[in-house]
């Protein structure tokens, strides 16, 4: 089964037309996008690496075994998810000789770190994150890892780094705090061999099919809310607005199209970047009282005017916090204050 994937032609220049086939493998937590040229197959990951991506993986990879590229390739954008997924991901990769990259303007933290690790080549462009911190286990921060974590952890990462490498990242996720994510630097990334070359392998079709593709979504999201926006609360440092979106279908999660307009420059925690705006779309469970940004956009002026800075896809469910611009968001979408 193909999980609902459409096969398309990406049109975005007269040569990717004819010679870039995509097909589109969507999963709850996210997307993958599988690009092919003669020669070349390469797997874009935009989401949460997590059990749900499981079936569209497979696909994907099954796919790219088939058409037997000489080149392949992963592209990873992802805030993290399952590391026992990830570390079965990272052996497939590492077994079938794939390349990883995490391209200009993206992330791989957490769990989608040890997909990195799999790759045989592995480039991290100017402006991608390569982030990590210590696990959790039902939302607790683990200062250790487990007997069987550690084995198949540094099961990948002795086929990708030098022992000190290995013991010295080791020791960095386990000294960073769950809440927070460490990223590294491009100076550490190669002197640990974390990213072991310097050049994208990306082939110059594919690359203009993923931009293109990158740019129909960002339309899309752009033009899914309605109206102006409306102010929900604020202060002297940020106003928090929402604009109007269609219910969501019976039985599922709400969602609230919003923003955080800030007064001044702020640094986004995860992505270093600096931003004045954060325009985004959440998935709110007013049972669980949580919150989970589906995408977000960070733009350097208020109100989302100017250059965008930094994209998401979605990233984790996140406790909404009394007093918090998230209680703002959840009684608006729920229609009721946060339970005290």
């Amino acid at each position: 089964m193909l999980l609902g994937a459409v096969a398309l032609t990406v049109a975005c220049s007269a040569n990717a037309l004819a010679s870039v086939r995509h097909v589109h493998l969507p999963y709850p937590n996210g997307n993958i996008d599988l690009y092919t040229t003669t020669g070349q197959c390469v797997l874009v990951v935009d989401g949460l690496v997590d059990d749900g991506a499981v079936k569209a993986f497979n696909e994907g990879l099954r796919q790219v075994q088939r058409l037997r590229c000489a080149e392949r390739i992963v592209v990873l954008n992802s805030a993290g998810g399952a590391p026992r997924f990830a570390y079965s991901v990272a052996d497939f990769l590492g077994k079938h000789e794939f390349d990883t990259e995490i391209v200009d303007g993206s992330i791989c933290f957490s769990a989608c770190s040890y997909i990195f690790l799999g790759g045989r080549k592995r480039v991290v462009g100017d402006r991608g994150k390569f982030g990590v911190h210590q696990h959790s286990r039902e939302g607790v921060c683990a200062l250790a890892f487990s007997d069987g974590e550690e084995k198949r952890m540094r099961a990948i990462m002795e086929k990708a780094l030098p022992a000190p490498a290995m013991n010295r990242l080791i020791g960095i996720i386990l000294g960073t705090d769950c809440n927070t994510m460490n990223l590294l630097s491009r100076e550490d990334l190669g002197t640990m061999s974390i990213a072991n070359a310097q050049e994208s392998r990306l082939d110059k079709d594919i690359r203009q099919a993923i931009a293109a593709r990158e740019a129909q979504v960002f339309e899309q999201f752009r033009s899914a809310a309605r109206g102006p926006w409306t102010r929900l609360a604020g202060d002297k440092m940020l106003t928090a607005f929402t604009r109007e979106r269609a219910e969501p279908t019976s039985g599922a999660n709400p969602t609230l199209w919003a923003m955080i307009s800030y007064s001044a420059d702020k640094a986004e925690i995860m992505s270093a970047e600096v931003y004045r705006s954060h325009e985004m779309l959440n998935e709110i469970d007013c049972d669980k009282q949580t919150i989970s940004v589906i995408r977000g956009v960070y733009t350097r002026e208020p109100m989302g005017a100017g250059p965008v800075v930094w994209k998401t896809g979605r990233l984790s469910s996140v406790p909404v916090k009394p007093r918090s611009i998230a209680e703002v968001f959840y009684k608006e979408a729920c229609g009721r204050p946060l339970p005290r």
